[in-house]
């Protein structure tokens, strides 16, 4: 991870944004200064069918303003919403609102996934499991000194695949993981 896979963008075949599975949401609020690898590690999926929703939640700063513009014409599945500030979750529901996938997932302005195969590992678990939710977990990896942070909180796989849905909910809220990422059907 420490090589940052978000810095360069590579380039993959890009399928209609009508033929999405999976619609990424990102909440943006001045985050220039970050963005280029959060855009990076996106584009750079091998998994292509997903559009990517970024919300810009009001962004005081011309500088990030200006980050965004002609995003969209880099790539047909990319759409960018312009709202007055009203929080990160207020820019969620702005982009579910916007959203066409069958399964919705977010990453913010200054995350980056670092396997370039995780929208399709996602999308392969949900397609073999037939969930409504998929939580997974991330590492927080701080630019200023290099370190990553694993998750200290992971829910076992065996306590709640095939489980009934209240005892698998009851595990996952005991274990206190609230820290993962969801992917949820629409």
């Amino acid at each position: 991870y420490q090589k940052q896979p978000g810095r360069e963008r590579k380039r993959f075949y890009s399928p209609d944004p009508k033929d999405a599975l999976v619609s990424v949401i990102t909440p943006y609020y001045n985050a220039g200064k970050y963005f280029e690898q959060t855009f990076n590690s996106v584009m750079n999926q091998t998994f292509p069918w997903f559009e990517w929703i970024i919300v810009n939640d009001g962004s005081t700063k011309e500088e990030d303003v200006r980050v965004l513009e002609g995003i969209e014409e880099q790539d047909p599945r990319i759409r960018v919403f312009h709202k007055e500030n009203g929080g990160t979750s207020d820019a969620r529901n702005v982009g579910i609102e916007a959203a066409s996938g069958d399964y919705i997932t977010f990453i913010d302005n200054d995350d980056e996934w670092r396997d370039r195969e995780a929208l399709g590992k996602i999308a392969d678990r949900l397609a073999k499991n037939g969930a409504d939710i998929m939580m997974h977990d991330c590492a927080v990896h701080w630019l200023d000194t290099g370190s990553v942070n694993e998750p200290a909180n992971r829910v076992k796989r065996e306590l709640v695949e095939g489980k009934p849905y209240a005892e698998a909910l009851s595990h996952v809220i005991s274990s206190n993981v609230f820290s993962l990422y969801c992917v949820w059907a629409k």
